[in-house]
């Protein structure tokens, strides 16, 4: 009976950790899009989208190696928000700061310091746009925004990839939601006479 009952615990503490770590596989994040939104209409020519913030594509930036970056999400929103239904002004698009920086978090100290393998890192996204609309002959902008969100994550060096690809894209997602507010709520205020209705 002694016998059975220390290979029953052994068996417990072999497959403890197993049970803990078993992988689950998680579905894909969909296709990020604001499809869900109503189009603004603008009486506008042309979009032109310039970004003006330049990625230094190595660390600590990291945003080109995410899913979705910062400008790729804002090309996104633009194409799926913004509908030109004129054709002598031009709206312009400009990527301000599309970063995302990634910052290693100090390790504790002494034996929970020695046990803790993994390296946490914190993951920094900042978005500002700006709009301005232009007249076909004038040099000045006619009307102009500009708006700005940010957001904040920690990861840990051991997160899988779909753990990894699934935060990014809420990250990202969460700070469009905010962004998305922030635009459509300045366009309705100080782009007015540029909006049209049907």
């Amino acid at each position: 009976m002694r016998r059975i009952l220390s290979v029953a615990i052994a068996f417990i503490f072999l497959t403890a950790p197993l049970s803990g770590c078993s992988y689950v596989e998680t579905d894909a994040p969909p296709p990020l899009t604001f499809v869900r939104y109503q189009p603004i209409l603008l009486n506008v020519g042309t979009v032109q989208f310039i970004e003006e913030y330049k990625s230094p594509q190595q660390k600590p930036y990291v945003e080109h190696l995410i899913p979705y970056s910062p400008a790729e999400t804002m090309r996104i929103w633009v194409k799926d928000r913004i509908r030109a239904t004129g054709n002598e002004h031009t709206l312009q698009v400009i990527i301000k700061d599309g970063s995302v920086m990634s910052t290693p978090l100090a390790q504790s100290s002494g034996v929970l310091g020695f046990m803790n393998i993994t390296q946490d890192k914190r993951y920094d996204m900042n978005l500002v746009v700006e709009m301005r609309i232009y007249g076909r002959q004038s040099a000045m902008s006619e009307a102009s925004i500009i708006v700005s969100a940010n957001r904040s994550i920690v990861l840990s060096d051991i997160a899988s990839r779909e753990e990894r690809t699934l935060a990014f894209y809420r990250m990202m997602a969460d700070t469009m939601e905010q962004l998305n507010a922030q635009l459509e709520k300045n366009m309705f205020t100080y782009f007015g006479s540029f909006i049209t209705y049907q």
